[in-house]
């Protein structure tokens, strides 16, 4: 079953990259997170066996980096990276252009009563010269940081606060 799928954009159309669910190594009960290399024919199963959770939401997010010798291709689960695939083939066949196509959603295989529910998709531009900001606490202190990024076209915003504690 297929979550995320990065696509050719010229003949012969194929799929360069999936991000799917497939059964658990030694438990066909249990459903894991796979990388599939859809050129080269193989699964990736990470050595953790990163099982599906089910019955509760969760946050799976990947980067994906285009490129034929440097493609890359990064999977989190919950914040906790189990995927980092660097010097790959993201871009498929030599007659693809230098983009892809991509899909999100629960199709492929999924079998009578399996489904994936997919709440919300955000898709990001990753920008190599994005702003960097560095901060440096004077004092010992609890201080809250705030961050909103605007794209003209939506906005967001997130805060963490950070506690420093002085040399005793």
């Amino acid at each position: 079953m297929n979550i995320f799928q990065w696509k050719e954009r010229a003949d012969p159309w194929d799929p360069t990259y999936i991000v799917a669910v497939k059964e658990a190594i030694g438990d066909r009960s249990r459903d894991a997170i796979v990388v599939h290399d859809y050129h080269g024919r193989r699964i990736v199963r990470s050595p953790q066996n990163v099982e599906l959770p089910k019955g509760r939401w969760f946050n799976l997010t990947a980067y994906m980096k285009a490129g034929r010798s440097d493609g890359e291709l990064i999977v989190w689960l919950d914040g906790r990276r189990v995927y980092a695939l660097k010097g790959i083939n993201m871009l498929g066949s030599d007659s693809n252009p230098a983009f892809l196509m991509w899909g999100v959603g629960n199709y492929g295989g999924a079998g009578a009563g399996k489904f994936i529910y997919v709440d919300d998709v955000s898709v990001t531009r990753a920008d190599q010269n994005l702003l960097k900001t560095s901060v440096t606490f004077s004092a010992p202190g609890v201080y809250v940081l705030g961050v909103t990024v605007d794209d003209g076209e939506s906005t967001a915003s997130d805060e963490i606060t950070v506690t420093v504690v002085g040399d005793n």
